[in-house]
């Protein structure tokens, strides 16, 4: 039985795999390929990996290592790590005009992350607590020297600025 029509596949959007490493809230750790559409902010521009976690779907799909493909909610992804050097992922702080803050990280758990953020607010607030008190997506995304990596802000016990 045929549930789609063939016209219909004419109307899919075309999307490409980013590989990613998801600890779950659980502490288990899931290794697959999440799908990456262009971005709805940059035309002709695929979607960075953090606009896929805080889109307001509550679940997305992830291709395991072996080919199955699950879905995952992502209120109990505790972190992100997708390697920047593919092609479709965040993009590291750069000398533009945003300016960055070095972060050490405190989890619920006790565990450390270290990295900067982008300060992405009004010139007259670039402070990080300005930053933090404003944002509003699931995710914050800290950029290390291999990796963006995005913590669920549900689980960030405390932050320390080292800059």
């Amino acid at each position: 039985m045929q549930f789609t029509s063939d016209s219909a596949n004419l109307y899919r959007i075309e999307t490409t795999r980013k590989a990613v490493i998801l600890t779950m809230v659980t502490g288990e750790e899931l290794r697959g390929n999440v799908f990456i559409h262009l971005s709805s902010y940059r035309p002709f521009e695929l979607e960075d990996v953090s606009e896929l976690f805080n889109a307001d779907s509550p679940f997305f799909p992830l291709e395991l290592d072996g080919g199955e493909v699950i879905l995952v909610a992502k209120e109990r992804v505790a972190e992100v790590a997708a390697n920047r050097g593919d092609a479709a992922s965040d993009q590291q702080p750069g000398d533009g005009p945003i300016p960055t803050a070095l972060l050490q990280i405190i989890l619920i758990g006790g565990e450390v992350r270290l990295g900067s953020i982008r300060l992405e607010v009004r010139p007259d607030r670039a402070r990080v607590l300005d930053y933090l008190n404003a944002l509003t997506s699931r995710f914050l995304t800290l950029y290390t020297s291999n990796e963006a990596r995005l913590i669920n802000r549900s689980l960030i016990d405390r932050v320390r600025p080292l800059d």
